[in-house]
């Protein structure tokens, strides 16, 4: 998945010198465009049968910031604004582009209900933790919506003070899908690693 991150919207608020606490600094109106790849190949077996499940996926998102509370809580909306998805199983291909006048095959349909229009609220703290998911489409599940912006957009700050050259690490899963008709998943474990380089004028 990609990772795009905001350098100016991450403060760093001084504490107790040496050390830097940080924290995001959400303002209303702030927009942080995203692009979200995905790929899996996956071979599922039963018994002596086995098949073999493709699936692609490219999209352009973008979250926009509705609302910022005196604790510094904000609470940001979710759009997707182009998506592109191809499912290849026992022979069978799926297509889905968003930009197509085409009709989105019933694998994808629920995407395409999702396309160009605010479809979650999202509360999040300052350190980018995930407070609160209200989906405004039918069928969307929460705990997926809090992974993607989790895992894709506002990384997790510690929540200590750090200098400049600490690190720290943060887990998370990630979901891949073994069959293209269901929503049967398996939760695959990860971890990153984040280094504070530098501290300029507040901005981390």
């Amino acid at each position: 998945a990609a990772v795009c991150t905001a350098p100016q919207g991450i403060t760093a608020d001084d504490a107790q010198a040496p050390g830097v606490l940080l924290r995001y600094r959400f303002e209303p109106g702030q927009k942080l465009y995203f692009s979200v790849v995905n790929g899996s190949n996956i071979v599922v077996q039963y018994d002596v049968n086995a098949h073999e499940v493709t699936h692609s996926s490219a999209s352009v998102r973008h979250f926009r910031v509705i609302d910022v509370y005196e604790n510094g809580n904000a609470q940001l909306q979710l759009t997707i604004d182009r998506a592109y998805m191809r499912a290849e199983q026992a022979g069978s291909v799926a297509v889905y582009d968003s930009a197509s006048s085409e009709p989105a095959p019933e694998e994808f349909v629920q995407v395409e209900n999702t396309i160009g229009v605010p479809w979650v609220n999202i509360t999040l703290s300052p350190r980018g933790e995930v407070l609160d998911v209200r989906t405004m489409v039918a069928g969307v599940n929460d705990a997926n919506v809090t992974n993607e912006v989790q895992n894709n957009v506002l990384s997790l700050l510690p929540e200590e003070e750090v200098q400049v050259g600490d690190s720290w690490s943060e887990e998370y899963t990630v979901g891949v899908q073994i069959d293209t008709m269901s929503t049967l998943q398996r939760e695959i474990r990860m971890q990153r690693t984040f280094t504070l380089k530098a501290v300029d004028n507040g901005l981390a």
